[in-house]
């Protein structure tokens, strides 16, 4: 839940040159299994952020599979009481249209 604040909220607009870095891996383990990862990070004057999304893919049979996946968000610089990392997981049943 968001924490409630009487400070009024600031309209400005910042302006920042950022630096954004990203890297893709991918492995195919077996023939019908493969795992994936992304990973992103973007570097700032004001604020750092990084952030990694994992996948793993199973074929169960001909055009059904399922994916679990992981991904973890790291900013730098966040309101007061807030978590400086956000988790996300995930679990997907896919069908592949041919």
């Amino acid at each position: 839940m968001p924490i409630e604040t009487d400070a009024a909220p600031n309209p400005v607009a910042e302006k920042d040159v950022i630096l954004r870095t990203a890297a893709k891996f991918e492995q195919k383990i077996h023939e019908y299994t493969s795992f994936t990862a992304d990973l992103t990070a973007e570097v700032g004057e004001n604020n750092n952020t990084l952030a990694l999304d994992m996948g793993y893919k199973n074929t169960l049979f001909q055009d059904w599979a399922f994916k679990i996946g992981f991904n973890v968000k790291y900013t730098e610089v966040v309101p007061e009481g807030s978590k400086q990392t956000d988790t996300i997981t995930t679990f997907n049943l896919l069908y592949t249209f041919q």
